[in-house]
């Protein structure tokens, strides 16, 4: 079994990137369920890492990085990498809920960057009437 860092509630920035859409104590209590859930030391538990602290290895891929937090790109990279857990080790059940912790990231910076007076994209649409046959219709 691979020797992964282990990510607890301290290692949480004061001011956590901008990317995670949340605030220290929102990311403190998010992190703390996620970690009673799958533990300190999973895929699930690096996705955290990475993103708020930017030390690696990467959640999915277990590329090494440490450096700074990602950005949205390479969060979305690392939602579709190729897993490198070894199928052997418990913890590689929780990919895909690492993923879509990735994933819940990199729509939190989606949901920033929309306008709240912007009401969206609208579409038009034409009703033109249709042949009704007067025998059932009377």
């Amino acid at each position: 079994m691979r020797d992964i860092p282990a990510m607890d509630i301290g290692q949480v920035p004061a001011v956590p990137p901008e990317l995670t859409g949340r605030g220290h104590d929102e990311a403190v209590y998010e992190l703390t369920d996620r970690i009673m859930e799958y533990g300190a030391a999973g895929p699930v538990a690096l996705a955290w890492r990475w993103v708020l602290t930017g030390h690696g290895p990467c959640p999915v891929s277990l590329r090494p990085w440490d450096d700074e937090p990602p950005e949205v790109f390479d969060i979305m990279h690392e939602m579709v990498a190729r897993s490198r857990w070894d199928p052997a080790d418990p913890r590689a059940e929780q990919v895909m809920a690492a993923r879509a912790e990735l994933e819940a990231f990199a729509m939190a910076v989606d949901d920033e960057d929309q306008d709240p007076s912007d009401p969206g994209p609208t579409v038009t649409a034409t009703i033109r009437p249709v042949y009704q046959d007067p025998r059932l219709y009377g």
